[in-house]
């Protein structure tokens, strides 16, 4: 083999040593910013997990208020209903009696035209 061969053969093994050298420090690289963007994906994650978690007991107390409502609100109706049924009992009697005080006024009126 001729010394230039030899020259050209080493000289086309150094740009492949030097071509290998920058595909090593881009694949570092690459490796370096898909390093980043995990540790950014994962603190968005832990950012909507914890988002996640306190809506969850947001729902929760909400939920149990909304119980507490309506078993507040079966009482209210309870005792409207009490309320509404002394009242038309009270309203039955009045007119009962009402209507007999009328009817002792009609004979009473009555009783003066014989």
């Amino acid at each position: 083999m001729s010394w230039k061969k030899v020259e050209e053969l080493e000289h086309y093994i150094g740009e492949l040593e030097t071509r290998q050298d920058e595909q090593l420090i881009n694949a570092e690289d690459v490796r370096l910013k898909h390093m980043e963007e995990v540790e950014i994906f994962e603190e968005r994650i832990g950012d909507l997990q914890a988002t996640i978690d306190l809506q969850t007991a947001k729902l929760e107390i909400m939920e149990r208020d909304v119980k507490r409502l309506e078993a507040d609100n079966d009482c209210l109706r309870t005792e409207n209903q009490v309320i509404i049924d002394e009242r038309l009992q009270n309203d039955m009697t009045w007119a009962h009696t009402w209507h007999a005080v009328q009817e002792d006024l009609i004979e009473y009126i009555k009783s003066f035209e014989v």
